[in-house]
């Protein structure tokens, strides 16, 4: 319970590692058990166990698309992907790919699903509306992790340092070549550093066509823009490891015309002070506010403030 910090249920899933996949509506959560060959359904409303899924010898990884309802399970024993009804929690479809795939993940949209596979240094391309593979690249040494931009899909290697960059509007087109450019993700491929994590390595930073790396075998996080075949800046990590990275984006962003707006959870009340910093133009400001605690009322707004210049 995130409210109270103690334990709200056990659930009994199966053998083996597990990976977890939230429906989008809430409803239904996913756990797959690597050790069972099942993905067990939990009703979330109840905290109780719904049943359990056959997907495979081994499943390892899941990913939700919008087009169908459907959850992808990889199986990396037999390569096979398990197409679940998000509804009816029955298995609809079966896309063969080849043993040792370990991840699955859809490009924005929904329709395309991406599956690599660091045994045979491939990356599949399913499509959804199909339900089948439509394409199979060639990749690096053991690309392990695929992650996306609006634009483009990142697939990153345990052997290699490069990154290879997808194209997203080249691709869906069956039995066609797989576009792929590369840049180098740091000094040394990640492989060299510590266990790789299953949380992203490579995520979009906000406000530009840019991503942020994280190298942890350079103790680094790069930042890198599209089109660039080296890293604008980087950021230390205080000498640690970082072995993924997430972006918090609070950013100002007009929402109608001269007036911007931003969200921020603040802990408890009190009054604070929003510090305001612009580029160009070159503007430093301070700015008082007041949260008030839950359930109090709220004071008539004075007039300055009425005005705008509050």
């Amino acid at each position: 319970d995130t409210e109270t910090l103690r334990v709200a249920a056990y659930i009994p899933t199966g053998a083996g590692a597990h990976s977890i996949l939230l429906h989008p509506d809430d409803r239904f959560a996913y756990v797959s058990n690597a050790g069972s060959g099942t993905v067990t359904v939990i009703e979330v409303a109840g905290l109780q166990k719904k049943g359990y899924i056959p997907t495979g010898p081994q499943p390892v990884s899941m990913a939700y698309t919008e087009l169908g309802d459907a959850v992808y399970v990889v199986d990396t024993i037999d390569g096979t992907v398990s197409v679940i009804d998000g509804q009816r929690h029955v298995v609809t479809a079966v896309i063969e790919t080849d043993p040792g795939a370990v991840q699955v993940r859809f490009a924005p949209g929904g329709r395309h699903g991406f599956v690599v596979n660091p045994e045979t240094d491939r990356i599949y391309i399913l499509d959804a509306a199909l339900q089948r593979r439509v394409q199979t690249g060639q990749l690096e040494k053991g690309p392990f992790e695929v992650t996306f931009t609006e634009g483009l899909a990142f697939v990153r290697h345990r052997s290699s340092e490069l990154v290879l960059m997808i194209p997203l509007s080249q691709i869906g087109a069956e039995n066609t070549p797989v576009s792929v450019i590369d840049f180098p993700g740091g000094q040394r491929p990640p492989g060299e550093g510590p266990p790789l994590s299953r949380a992203d390595t490579v995520v979009q930073a906000p406000g530009a066509p840019a991503v942020l790396l994280a190298s942890s075998a350079d103790k680094m996080i790069d930042f890198y823009k599209e089109g660039m075949a080296a890293p604008m800046g980087s950021f230390r990590n205080y000498d640690r490891q970082p072995r993924a990275v997430m972006v918090v984006d609070r950013s100002l962003k007009e929402r109608r015309p001269g007036t911007y707006e931003t969200q921020v959870k603040l802990r408890r009340p009190g009054r604070y002070e929003m510090a305001l910093f612009l580029d160009s133009p070159q503007i430093v400001a301070c700015f008082p506010f007041e949260i008030l605690p839950r359930g109090a009322e709220v004071p008539a707004r004075t007039a300055r403030a009425s005005q705008g210049s509050s």
